[in-house]
């Protein structure tokens, strides 16, 4: 993704909105989203030594995006599995983050990918 500062503002600001909707629920995904805040703000310095730098932070922090995605998840069929149907509780915020998460990560794997080859296709000249 070419819109590195763009990409880091969402996941903060997203981070920011869905930790505060979560206070009430679980204090788990306040905390994770808390993490994510923190790895995004700080993928804002830069580190002109690493050229992946913010790259690396986007896909940390969306990681941890599809971890939470893949805790509700368990969560919901381990509900399922004991037979206590009317227990089951989504996040629905967890679940929009999952999915944009998703979307992030492999936009931003695809971009570096293409970094890769650029730098390889130089090489070769």
């Amino acid at each position: 993704m070419k819109h590195k500062n763009f990409t880091l503002s969402l996941i903060a600001i997203l981070s920011i909105i869905f930790m505060l909707l979560n206070i009430q629920k679980n204090f788990f995904y306040v905390f994770s989203f808390f993490v994510i805040l923190l790895i995004s703000i700080y993928g804002f310095s830069n580190d002109n030594r690493i050229w992946y730098h913010k790259s690396a932070h986007i896909i940390v922090s969306s990681f941890i995006g599809l971890f939470l995605l893949a805790y509700e998840i368990l969560d919901m069929l381990f509900t399922m599995l004991a037979g206590e149907f009317s227990e089951i509780n989504l996040n629905i915020y967890v679940i929009i983050f999952g999915i944009l998460s998703i979307m992030i990560f492999f936009l931003e794997l695809k971009y570096l990918r293409k970094k890769r080859n650029e730098a390889l296709n130089k090489e070769e000249r």
